[in-house]
């Protein structure tokens, strides 16, 4: 399965657990119940522990107006989980991000920062240091998205197996009628699990994994926040 939409994941639940072809429609009580169980499993796979997903990874953008701190609501960014470790502008300048507890050691600092203050419930602030994108270039803000929640039957989720969520469903559903099959069910779940850490992980062949860290140039390393 590749990137299914809401409608065919309910159609592979709906095999599985009925094994009838008979699925529900949209406005079907058993279809929201199943839309619910299925965004409870790609909240598990969000949070899962340790991991941040390729597949959630994205870059925002939007125009400076000279300001040295941006609300990124009101830059109709609102998806943002978690921010990268840097931010560009369209000149190829960037800004390392840093913690906000390291911003006091960066006075009277030449180098180019930036932090953010927030979270993914209340939304983000981006402040720049003493440097900051001049009027009318363009922001750039590489960070961790926030997954879709499925809500209409075109919308699809972003893992690479979706069929973590089919059988997770399915075990959900089984769980009181048939708790051997329920078990069956989330154990295959499991294992789409461990295979997307495994490729989450996995580097091509021949791709060099190491970049210059500019944060090692003033005694700090890894992403910011």
């Amino acid at each position: 399965m590749t990137f299914p939409d809401l409608d065919s994941l309910q159609q592979e639940i709906h095999t599985l657990v009925e094994l009838d072809a008979d699925t529900p429609e949209s406005t079907d009580g058993d279809y929201t119940i199943r839309t619910t169980l299925a965004n409870k499993w790609i909240r598990h796979w969000e949070g899962e522990d340790g991991m941040l997903w390729n597949e959630l990874w994205k870059t925002g953008s939007f125009t400076s107006t000279g300001a040295t701190s941006y609300l990124l609501s009101s830059q109709s960014i609102t998806d943002l989980r978690r921010p990268g470790g840097y931010v560009y502008d369209d000149l190829n300048n960037l800004w390392s991000v840093l913690r906000k507890e390291d911003i006091a050691l960066m006075k009277n600092s030449d180098s180019y920062y930036c932090y953010f203050t927030g979270d993914e419930h209340v939304g983000f602030t981006l402040y720049f240091g003493d440097y900051y994108p001049a009027t009318g270039r363009t922001i750039y803000i590489p960070y961790f998205k926030k997954a879709t929640t499925l809500t209409t039957g075109s919308t699809k989720p972003e893992m690479s197996d979706p069929y973590y969520i089919v059988y997770g469903v399915a075990s959900d559903l089984k769980s009181s009628e048939d708790p051997g099959e329920s078990d069956k069910f989330f154990q295959l779940a499991q294992k789409s699990l461990r295979d997307m850490k495994i490729r989450n992980l996995q580097v091509p062949p021949y791709m060099n994994n190491q970049i210059a860290d500019r944060h090692a140039m003033i005694g700090k390393g890894g992403f910011g926040v």
